[in-house]
């Protein structure tokens, strides 16, 4: 038997097949096997996450208060979210994004679903480079305290950008 192993939405899944046939599909060379009879989906987080899209980016605002006092808020992209969490690009550097940071009173927008107000725990932060080859910093956040309203109403959202890809 032959296992492949490839990935979907960033969810490793496996399988194995019987033997392989070389084909010609849409004019290019392929394999062809049976469909298998069952495949293993390997997710490893509590939550089903999605990426959000570009063209229409769901944001996040972090109120920052400047040395003097002045209200100096910080804007982010998300790259996905989840009922558990999201994870932001910071292309500007523009915050310190260290792990273990807790920030509240964080405005998670959500286009064409609304907006919650949510408290975030920073668990990972790294440098990434984008596909325009741009580098910016990614950060995963864990929603701490998430009520009820903000977990469906970002459910809801995740079922549209769902229907959307669809």
């Amino acid at each position: 038997a032959i296992t492949c192993v490839t990935t979907q939405n960033r969810v490793k899944i496996e399988f194995s097949c019987g033997k392989l046939q070389r084909i010609l599909f849409e004019g290019r060379p392929a394999f062809a096997t049976r469909i298998p009879p069952s495949l293993l989906r390997f997710q490893r987080r509590n939550f089903y996450r999605i990426m959000t899209p570009v063209s229409s980016p769901a944001t996040c605002l972090f109120p920052m208060l400047t040395d003097n006092g002045q209200q100096n808020d910080a804007v982010f992209n998300l790259f996905d979210i989840s009922c558990g969490g999201m994870a932001l690009i910071d292309q500007h550097y523009a915050l310190d994004l260290e792990p273990g940071k807790v920030f509240a009173g964080c405005q998670v927008k959500l286009p064409e679903a609304g907006e919650v107000i949510v408290t975030v725990a920073i668990r990972n932060s790294y440098a990434m480079t984008l596909k325009n080859g741009l580098t910016c910093q990614r950060a995963g956040c864990e929603f701490i305290g998430l009520s009820e309203d903000s977990r469906t109403l970002i459910q809801r959202y995740i079922i549209r950008l769902e229907q959307q890809e669809r």
